[in-house]
């Protein structure tokens, strides 16, 4: 009988924060962002399944920025999304901080999957800090994301 497959934990944090790691991160943070999207664009408003899943990839104070957000753009009828939005997607232009306890890159945020009209990506800052709750298994949320956002010089 041969022997199991050895796996692999696609986010044990490396010696080294690297990109490709915090890429693979946000891979996942913005898939379990996707699915919390759908499911504000089908019911019209935050349900507690879409509040669980933005809960699980931020903290308590980025969750509530992003739901304040969120019902502005119920608010105004969700008329920019498509009716079946993609995952945004985050890709890591460069590592700003990386500790053990807080992460902040500067990112290019592509939201045209999910947009009616796409628009080209927006270079932001994100700072990433330990947690998570399920779905969210990289062991990582974000903390703070805007263009003065890096919460680990804080």
């Amino acid at each position: 009988m041969p022997a199991p497959a050895a796996t692999t934990d696609l986010y044990a944090v490396p010696a080294t924060i690297d990109i490709p790691y915090l890429n693979r991160v946000f891979l996942a943070l913005d898939h379990i962002n996707g699915d919390a999207t759908r499911l504000i664009v089908a019911n019209r408003r935050i349900t507690p399944e879409a509040a669980n899943l933005l809960r699980s990839i931020h903290t308590d104070d980025e969750f509530v920025i992003q739901a304040e957000i969120w019902n502005d753009d119920i608010d105004r009828g969700l008329t920019k999304l498509k009716p079946a939005p993609g995952d945004l997607e985050t890709n890591v232009v460069r590592l700003l901080d990386r500790r053990p306890d807080c992460v902040a890159v500067e990112v290019d945020r592509d939201y045209s999957p999910a947009l009616v009209v796409g628009k080209p990506p927006v270079r932001t800052i994100i700072s990433l800090v330990p947690g998570g709750v399920e779905p969210n298994h990289t062991g990582w949320v974000m903390a703070l994301e805007g263009t003065k956002a890096n919460k680990c010089a804080a």
